[in-house]
């Protein structure tokens, strides 16, 4: 009898030990990573798991673009309230244009981003992802694609400028 308890004492100690995965660090408390962007996803169980983590790496996803957008967003005011000096109005307004393209820009451009870790909560039934993007990965693409729009609007300008020499209006 004593031999059955224990045997089954320690095949629920087992279960619990190894039959439940842990749940991460992550979900509770964000790591330390200045090197990184980092998206936390949230998706409440609706019944298909496929879909509910979907929804949490789309959820991951949404706050990296959304804190890329923010830093964008911030760099381009600042340079433009540096260079230009026009009325308030006139100001607010371009900054609501900058702040859209800087979103539209920053979800176009999230080559690298990476589903680090998921879990779900069998108890509270929720979803989590977590996501990363290296800052120096970005700073990159972002170099890049640099590099690539200003060639091409130097070969724009180049092609206009003749056509304008050559008489050629309608062209440039």
């Amino acid at each position: 009898m004593k031999k059955s308890i224990l045997i089954m004492g320690f095949i629920l100690l087992t279960l619990n030990l190894y039959g439940v995965p842990k749940r991460p660090s992550w979900v509770d408390a964000i790591p330390q990573a200045p090197h990184l962007y980092q998206g936390f996803g949230v998706a409440d169980a609706s019944g298909s798991a496929e879909e509910d983590r979907l929804r949490a790496d789309q959820n991951a996803r949404t706050e990296i673009i959304q804190e890329i957008s923010s830093s964008i967003s911030s760099e381009i005011s600042a340079y433009y309230q540096e260079t230009l000096s026009l009325d308030n109005n006139s100001s607010n307004d371009n900054t609501e244009v900058f702040t859209s393209l800087s979103s539209a820009y920053a979800e176009a451009t999230l080559e690298g981003l990476k589903i680090v870790d998921r879990y779900f909560d069998k108890k509270t039934k929720v979803y989590y992802t977590y996501a990363t993007l290296s800052r120096a990965d970005f700073q990159a693409q972002m170099s890049r694609k640099a590099g690539e729009a200003r060639s091409y609007a130097e070969e724009r300008f180049s092609y206009n400028l003749k056509a304008i020499n050559e008489g050629d209006i309608s062209a440039a």
